[in-house]
């Protein structure tokens, strides 16, 4: 997968360009799932977005969909992030990179 850092609202925000559409965003849930053994705990499905709360080796993440600005992961903890789920961030975010999210 195509995946850009952020940092510019002071914490890492990952964004997953390949998930262009909700579709993909649900895919990549997938594969978090899959590939993470990622534990789903919650989903708001708004107007134009989804938010999909999940958890991860003991860390809470969030992956958000909108028509805006596309599929993005990111630590529920935001701006008071801990080193730890930041690293964990970039571990995951690596190791979709290497994931054909369409299969081609």
């Amino acid at each position: 997968m195509k995946i850009d850092f952020n940092s510019d609202k002071g914490f890492t925000i990952v964004s997953i360009h390949e998930a262009v559409e909700v579709k993909d965003f649900y895919s990549v849930a997938d594969v978090l799932g899959e590939k993470f053994d990622a534990e789903f705990e919650g989903q708001i499905d708004d107007f134009d977005s989804v938010y999909l709360d999940l958890k991860i080796e003991g860390i809470n993440f969030t992956l958000c969909y909108s028509n805006f600005f596309g599929t993005e992961l990111y630590c529920q903890s935001g701006k008071s992030f801990k080193k730890e789920e930041d690293d964990k961030l970039l571990n995951v975010a690596e190791k979709l990179k290497e994931i054909n999210l369409h299969g081609t």
